[in-house]
């Protein structure tokens, strides 16, 4: 109450210290209490705001109804639905939110949607399915509303400072179309996540269809190949950071990124990663995996990014949550490590059937060894052969 009082005392609210508060007055208020919380002082935001420094007005344009409370506290609610309150945290853990305590006061939506989640979850075999799948959903929902954040800050607010003479001005040109982002996002969310939703369980039904007609024997068991990891990594990241500068870097980054998701795109696979300097892909087929490797061979220096390190390799994967892990992952990365610059090696694995492909030429590269394998591991230079195209 204190700070509430103290909040409209200096301005922050359009009501008086007495109130009435009205809707807009709550995002009011928890706009300034991260101010305070990051240990900013009631006496520093009354200056900011008299010297139009700072205006609380902006906070109206983002307002949202506040959600009805459940009149019941965390423990309450997690007795409720039968869950552990222990465990029930751990959900809000996975989710990327604050650990709610015993006494922490529920939201109507909010219990619905928790209680809906878990319900659902409890029919999977693995007792840590429910915070594998709350952890997949708070990741995306997290790097989405982050990531939005900051991309609007660099390419909105920071040049807005730099160009408005004026904090008015400044207001005016960007808080409108933050409000409408703000808007906007859970509205395409869902629908992308719908979206993909079709997507992944059409491919599902599809492949379990198969799996029962096979297990009747009304069809022959397809020939089963294994997936198919690669790498690329831009030769001489860690010095472009030396020389060059962060920005750069993260320029580099971002770049390699969209050249990556291109050619995952183009030819069939996907992008399971960035790793900052590089990024990892899986294919259904060597031979695809080959050509989108030497597209990107060619593709990162025309970019201007410099060259690149390529490798991959077939094999056995344990997927979980959409990664990836095991022995293949692994030697796929060292092989790519181990490659020249500008260069495209094979591990053993998916030479094979690449050595039958006629659109490439593989030359011996020797044996090489790799970090973390006993044995030295021969690899094989892929190249296009003469006349192939893509």
């Amino acid at each position: 109450e204190a700070t509430v009082r103290g909040l409209a005392r200096i301005g922050v609210t359009a009501a008086s210290e007495d109130g009435p508060f009205d809707v807009p007055d709550l995002q009011r208020v928890l706009t300034a209490s991260a101010y305070l919380d990051a240990g900013f002082t009631l006496e520093q935001l009354e200056s900011a705001i008299a010297n139009r420094v700072l205006s609380f007005e902006i906070a109206d344009a983002f307002h949202q109804a506040p959600i009805e409370p459940s009149g019941r506290t965390f423990s309450e609610f997690a007795t409720s639905i039968g869950e552990p309150m222990d465990r029930l945290r751990a959900i809000y853990g996975a989710f990327g939110l604050p650990l709610p305590e015993a006494w922490t006061r529920t939201r109507k939506v909010e219990e619905e949607l928790v209680e809906a989640f878990v319900t659902i979850w409890r029919v999977a075999d693995g007792e840590d399915a429910t915070i594998r799948a709350a952890r997949i959903v708070g990741d995306s929902a997290r790097r989405v509303s982050e990531g939005w954040v900051d991309l609007f800050v660099e390419q909105v607010s920071m040049p807005g400072m730099s160009r408005h003479d004026t904090y008015e001005d400044y207001v005016a040109a960007t808080v409108t179309p933050a409000a409408q982002l703000v808007e906007l996002a859970p509205k395409l969310l869902v629908w992308l996540q719908q979206r993909h939703s079709v997507h992944a369980m059409q491919s599902v039904n599809v492949e379990l269809f198969e799996h029962d007609l096979v297990a009747r024997q009304v069809i022959p068991e397809r020939p089963h190949q294994p997936p198919v990891i690669a790498f690329a990594d831009l030769v001489g990241y860690t010095r472009m950071t030396d020389v060059e500068g962060d920005e750069r870097a993260v320029d580099a980054a971002g770049h390699l990124q969209e050249l990556a998701e291109g050619a995952a795109r183009v030819h069939g696979g996907r992008v399971v990663k960035l790793l900052g300097d590089g990024a990892m892909f899986r294919f259904d087929e060597a031979a695809t995996a080959a050509i989108a490797m030497l597209d990107l061979a060619v593709g990162i220096p025309a970019s201007g990014l410099g060259p690149a390190h390529l490798g991959l390799e077939l094999g056995s994967v344990i997927e979980r949550d959409g990664d990836y892990f095991g022995r293949t992952v692994n030697l796929a990365a060292r092989i790519a490590s181990s490659a020249g610059a500008g260069e495209v090696l094979a591990g053993p694995g998916a030479a094979v059937l690449l050595a039958s492909d006629g659109r490439f030429d593989l030359v011996p590269a020797g044996e090489r060894t790799l970090k973390g394998f006993a044995d030295a591991v021969s690899v094989w230079r892929v190249q296009s052969a003469a006349g192939a195209g893509s």
